[in-house]
């Protein structure tokens, strides 16, 4: 395999010198083993992360990880986007060139006109205002990367609903059909249509007329791109648009020559490196030698712009895809995915090397705390994905349930389909005191039968005992689904115990053959049910 020689091969030839689940309760009776999640703004009225000694925060955690986690819960609180984005805690041990977080911040969330601001200019006829805002945005462009802010305003426009954004370019370019910015993103609108008519299937699944109408869309898009590159041969975004469009229809001389004129328009452009990476991969028709090449090219430019050093990483990051394609999640994986960590905060790299900090295929050992900082970083510039969400979320479920439930509900929204996700966001419910909440949510994730056991021992130990009510009510709230678990689990120790304590607290005898069966299920491997077992048995003796 090409990963197989890159893993040998990439450190000499890359750049040498750049280089539980336990809440609730903890009683005997109530102890319950979980995870949690936690929630967006947008599905649910989120509890505010209370301050909290440092002191208190992720206690036992070792160095360096816990002053880091400790920087991000403090940065996290930032409302700002970009203020918080700066404020956020570089990885610790990292090689990163100067400046490098910074710029990859500002290319996230540098303030620029969103699409709304675009519309509501349109709308009052105020196309010359937009346009002044967009050249003082882009001035410098492609020669300084602190106005790499221009590809906010593009890939949130390019992000709109497909019905919006045709009609948003379409008001604009008949409002100003020389502008160089309106006849890129209609070319942009019609880049993004050729993809959806083409959808995800392998070639050998996608029909003739889903080709064709791609085909059609591309034609449109690279004749608008043309056209903005004649009004202004220095919009890169232009060209970067032609070099995706390229790739796609695997046309090299076109890909060559927008590269090339993309270069000369704006050597410090981050996204023509990315582009270009992209285009090398071995999935395009690359191979990762020529992505090492390349990174080559770059190297001697991270200290100007240091953005650039994302795509350093690249060809490490692919090699790592390769191997885990094939579900080889091994240490030497791990190796290389570290090493492009410590380069660049390329967000692929430090979601990659989050899963292999949480599964390896080699038996070798794994740091779910490491993990948990990867995705935290990943977080500080792009949006988890549901999967990264429900990771974090389950990691901070216990001693961080404010923010675990905002991490859960944000995985829900996004993925609602998702019974962990469920489970999480119920978990972090009942461990913040919100147990209607947590009872609705527990009732979604129960619908998978591999989490229903564990739900019902939830249900009834949050009822039962951390909700606070009066016996009679609290015994009322838990027995159906105390009773559901008995039935279904007959052999669950833990439900055994539970119901133990339901018949001591409603003022139920015991018989000796209830003790009986309850040794003949319990489970002497199980810390929490062990001094049961020894209470039973001693009174049984007696």
């Amino acid at each position: 395999m090409q990963s197989k020689v890159f893993f040998t091969s990439a450190p000499k030839m890359l750049f040498d010198s750049q280089r539980r689940r336990t809440f609730g309760s903890v009683a005997l009776l109530s102890a319950l083993v979980t995870a949690a999640g936690s929630a967006p703004a947008a599905v649910l009225d989120l509890p505010a992360i209370p301050d909290k000694p440092q002191g208190e925060q992720f206690v036992g955690v070792g160095a360096p990880w816990r002053d880091y986690l400790i920087a991000v819960r403090a940065a996290r609180q930032m409302k700002d986007p970009l203020a918080r984005c700066l404020a956020w805690p570089d990885l610790p041990d990292n090689a990163w060139p100067s400046g490098h977080a910074a710029a990859h911040c500002h290319y996230h969330f540098a303030n620029a006109p969103s699409p709304a601001q675009t519309k509501a200019l349109l709308d009052a006829g105020q196309v010359d205002v937009l346009e002044a805002q967009l050249a003082a945005v882009s001035a410098g462009h492609g020669q300084r990367e602190e106005a790499e802010r221009i590809h906010t305003f593009v890939h949130d426009v390019t992000k709109l609903p497909e019905d919006e954004r045709d009609a948003l370019t379409a008001q604009w370019i008949e409002a100003a059909p020389d502008s160089a910015f309106a006849v890129m993103m209609r070319g942009h609108h019609h880049s993004k249509m050729g993809w959806a008519a083409r959808g995800l299937a392998w070639a050998s699944e996608t029909t003739p007329a889903q080709i064709e109408a791609m085909e059609s869309h591309f034609v449109e898009a690279v004749q608008l791109y043309g056209r903005a590159i004649e009004l202004d041969p220095a919009l890169t975004q232009a060209y970067i648009g032609m070099m995706e469009i390229a790739k796609a229809v695997s046309d090299r001389d076109l890909e060559a020559w927008a590269f090339a004129q993309a270069q000369l328009a704006g050597p410090a452009c981050a996204e023509v490196a990315l582009s270009r990476m992209g285009a090398l991969q071995p999935r395009w028709g690359g191979a990762l030698q020529a992505m090492a090449q390349y990174a080559q090219t770059l190297a001697s430019n991270v200290e100007k712009y240091p953005l650039q050093a994302n795509q350093l990483a690249a060809p490490y990051v692919e090699a790592v895809r390769i191997e885990m394609a094939e579900d080889r999640y091994t240490q030497g994986a791990a190796d290389v995915i570290d090493e492009a960590v410590r380069m660049a905060s390329n967000e692929d790299a430090l979601a990659r090397a989050a899963q292999l900090s949480f599964h390896r295929s080699d038996g070798t050992s794994v740091d779910e705390i490491k993990g948990l900082a990867l995705l935290l970083q990943r977080e500080r510039f792009a949006l988890l994905t549901p999967w990264q969400a429900r990771q974090v979320a389950s990691r901070l479920v216990r001693g961080e349930p404010e923010w675990a439930f905002a991490t859960a509900a944000d995985a829900v929204a996004r993925s609602p389909d998702d019974a962990y996700g469920q489970y999480l966001l119920a978990a972090a419910s009942y461990n913040i005191g919100r147990f209607e909440l947590a009872e609705a949510h527990y009732q979604l994730a129960r619908k998978d039968p591999s989490q229903e056991q564990v739900v019902l021992r939830e249900l009834v130990t949050m009822w039962m005992y951390d909700a606070g009510l009066p016996t009679e009510d609290a015994m009322a709230k838990a027995s159906p689904y105390l009773d559901a678990l008995l039935e279904k689990y007959p052999r669950d120790g833990r439900a055994h115990i539970l119901d133990w304590s339901r018949r001591e607290s409603l003022g139920q005898p015991i018989s000796r053959r209830w003790f009986e069966n309850f040794l003949e299920v319990a489970d002497s491997n199980d810390p929490l049910q062990v001094q049961a077992i020894e209470n039973v048995r001693r009174a049984l003796a007696e």
